[in-house]
């Protein structure tokens, strides 16, 4: 990663977490609940005896 990129990336970086903060007050206010995308389980897994 050349040196230069370094002020571009933290400018971008800086302009995420700002949309992130926006939206988290935003979700907040409205008093929604932004759902966890869980996974299926289905209690398949088999542990070998021995070990």
């Amino acid at each position: 990663m050349p040196l230069w990129s370094l002020p571009l990336q933290q400018f971008v970086h800086r302009q995420l977490m700002y949309l992130v903060v926006i939206q988290s007050v935003f979700t907040a206010l409205a008093g929604s609940r932004l759902r966890w995308q869980r996974m299926q389980r289905y209690g398949t897994l088999r542990v070998p005896a021995g070990g």
